[in-house]
């Protein structure tokens, strides 16, 4: 839900930036086409991240509520390791989203072509991270509920005798 609240804010101020344009207000930037074109490209991204969030975010919530109503509880905070990579890697993503919406801010200012061509591949290299923290987090969450459904999650698996009989 951070993260939500993160786009939703990228999201706010790139409306408020198209809107300044479209105004021609006297707070606006004299602009070119390119950064419109720009700002609405990264809006139109930012919905479809923002969509993505929030499916996982309904679907998480039925799966908590199924759980909840045969019995059983899932808790990340059960296995105190899972519960720090999983706030490590949430905390690099936020990170990394705030770091997209500062160089799209610069970006949507005018800049020279040599600043921009930087700013850019920095916001591709930065976008790649965010995407990998998010991959490692679901691939983090799923291991430790596969280790819960087999009953070897924080400390289950020095509770196994794995001595050969």
């Amino acid at each position: 839900e951070a993260r939500s609240n993160i786009v939703l804010q990228m999201v706010a101020f790139i409306d408020e930036r198209l809107l300044a344009i479209s105004n021609d207000s006297p707070t606006s930037v004299t602009t070119d086409d390119s950064i419109v074109v720009h700002l609405r490209a990264r809006r139109a991204e930012l919905v479809v991240e923002l969509d993505r969030l929030n499916a996982q975010t309904d679907a998480q919530k039925r799966g908590e509520a199924e759980l909840r109503a045969c019995g059983l509880t899932s808790s990340p905070d059960f296995d105190p390791y899972h519960a720090k990579v999983c706030s490590f890697l949430e905390s690099r993503s936020e990170m990394s989203l705030q770091l997209l919406a500062f160089i799209d801010g610069k970006l949507s200012r005018e800049t020279a072509d040599s600043e921009r061509n930087e700013l850019t591949h920095k916001r591709d290299v930065l976008r790649r991270e965010a995407d990998a923290a998010l991959e490692a987090l679901d691939d983090q969450r799923q291991g430790q509920l596969l280790l819960e459904s087999l009953g070897l999650a924080a400390g289950g698996l020095h509770s196994l005798d794995l001595a050969p009989n």
